[in-house]
């Protein structure tokens, strides 16, 4: 190891300190917090299972920044297989008077 190696190392721990530290799971916890108010004011009145549905498919939209039932259910890391999650996203989504409100 050479003076070359000590510096490239104090380099490295140099960037490494001056990284602002990021606390991942405050942030998380607080997007969750706005999307289920924004997604609470969005279905207000609506029965607890659909405020429910429309909280997971507002935080999956944004976690996977994509519309497809897929996707959403992969973002909501369920402990049930994909398809159940899938399935009952779809189920939910079919419900009747769901696209006229």
């Amino acid at each position: 190891m050479g003076p070359h190696d000590a510096k490239l190392g104090s380099l490295r721990m140099l960037i490494f300190l001056r990284r602002p530290h990021m606390d991942y799971a405050r942030i998380v916890s607080k997007l969750r917090e706005q999307i289920i108010k924004f997604s609470g004011e969005l279905s207000f009145g609506w029965p607890r299972v659909a405020r429910r549905f429309i909280a997971e498919v507002v935080y999956g939209i944004q976690a996977r920044k994509s519309v497809r039932l897929t996707e959403i259910a992969r973002s909501l890391e369920e402990r049930i297989p994909l398809r159940k999650t899938q399935y009952r996203l779809s189920r939910q989504l079919g419900r009747s008077g769901f696209g006229q409100r």
